[in-house]
């Protein structure tokens, strides 16, 4: 939820992810925008498969409600906890929270901008990778 400060939590991530997942193909969505090929070619490769998205939601629903609205909160052994109750490995969490920050950062961001701008932002969304230019990988054997 949507802290009374305006902050976007964790759960208005999986929000997200979860309207994500019901409207299908991130770029089949991005074709209906008008005048998006007009900031360039809409990337082949989808930014998330069903199958990380219901990863993700897992991870988050491992978490406790002030985990999901306070993520600073989530030290080492909450990482250990949320990762064995979804499944996941310990990474798989850093990795998950690391992307929310980034997100989280994205969405203060737009506040402010104007449509070309936030058009540019929806790309930018679409072509999410990490600083390291992994992507989450559900397929990669637990360790």
């Amino acid at each position: 939820m949507k802290r009374s400060d305006g902050q976007f939590t964790l759960d208005d991530f999986l929000r997200q992810l979860q309207q994500i997942r019901r409207l299908g193909s991130m770029r089949r969505i991005m074709k209906l925008i008008p005048g998006i090929e007009k900031l360039g070619p809409i990337p082949e490769s989808e930014p998330f498969q069903k199958k990380d998205l219901k990863r993700i939601e897992g991870m988050i629903h491992a978490m406790t409600a002030n985990e999901r609205s306070a993520p600073g909160l989530i030290d080492h052994s909450r990482r250990r906890r949320i990762a064995a109750g979804s499944g996941n490995r310990v990474r798989d969490v850093v990795l998950l929270l690391h992307d929310f920050e980034k997100m989280r950062k994205m969405m203060e961001a737009i506040v402010g901008m104007g449509v070309r701008d936030r058009m540019r932002t929806l790309r930018n969304i679409v072509d999410f990778r990490r600083n390291d230019g992994e992507r989450f990988d559900p397929d990669r054997p637990n360790r």
